[in-house]
């Protein structure tokens, strides 16, 4: 029975760790036909997400490479996505000064832009952590419990 149990693990993670380098392949190969479009900056995001809880440094490349685009082609939603990742992954790695930076431009960013409420979700939520990690837990309940308002459906 244990050993029965033994293999039906490791073929999941098997399988799971198969999964994700798929996601990971599909997204490398869109970047690679450099087109250098919303698709692009989408698979660039998608990159970074699945990078983040593996490898940081990778997380940041892509961020970095995503707001270098996205300032391009004046895409605000990506842009915004490019310093949430950069926040999270700079706190993660102990960087608490330069997730402190990001935090601030995707604030400024989340106010200059405010029909994209789902970018000033992203903002509350990092803000809310890294306040949160940082051991100021009042502050960091002002943004968690602020929602933004969706009176505009954009992204």
């Amino acid at each position: 029975m244990k050993s029965l149990f033994t293999i039906l693990s490791l073929a999941f993670c098997t399988l799971t760790l198969y999964a994700q380098n798929k996601v990971i392949d599909s997204l490398q190969r869109i970047m690679a036909l450099q087109k250098h479009d919303t698709t692009e900056l989408n698979a660039m995001n998608g990159l970074s997400f699945e990078f983040l809880r593996r490898d940081l440094s990778k997380t940041k490349s892509y961020a970095y490479q995503t707001i270098k685009l996205a300032r391009s082609l004046n895409a605000v939603w990506q842009l915004g996505s490019g310093y949430f990742y950069l926040v999270t992954s700079h706190q993660n790695s102990g960087n608490l000064d330069s997730a402190l930076y990001y935090l601030d431009l995707l604030g400024k960013h989340s106010e200059a832009n405010p029909s994209y409420w789902k970018m000033a979700a992203n903002y509350n939520q990092a803000a809310g952590l890294f306040y949160k990690n940082t051991g100021q837990p009042k502050k960091a309940l002002t943004y968690m419990t602020e929602l933004p308002s969706a009176k505009s459906r954009r992204v």
